[in-house]
């Protein structure tokens, strides 16, 4: 039903609601910062909306969770080059 109504939305529509559910995860991460996955979707989430720099913040909150995680540290690299290369671009 959410993908429906979603589908729907426009793309301003879509964003906004996308920006709520971040901040929904945020909130709940700041109640349970050792939560891995939910640092790992809030990275996922902030590289959807270009953000690198949090997305990167937040691959770095999984990382101090999960130091062996080669997928934590893959996404948290490709965050940190992704970042300054657009800005480069720009």
């Amino acid at each position: 039903r959410d993908i429906e109504d979603a589908e729907k939305m426009s793309p301003a529509e879509r964003m906004q609601m996308i920006r709520g559910m971040v901040a929904g995860l945020e909130a709940k991460l700041k109640e349970n910062p050792n939560d891995l996955d939910g640092w790992k979707r809030l990275g996922r989430a902030y590289s959807v909306l270009e953000d690198h720099a949090k997305a990167a913040e937040a691959y770095r909150r999984a990382h101090a969770l999960a130091p062996d995680d080669v997928q934590v540290m893959a996404d948290l690299a490709g965050a940190i080059r992704i970042g300054p290369a657009l800005g480069r671009l720009a």
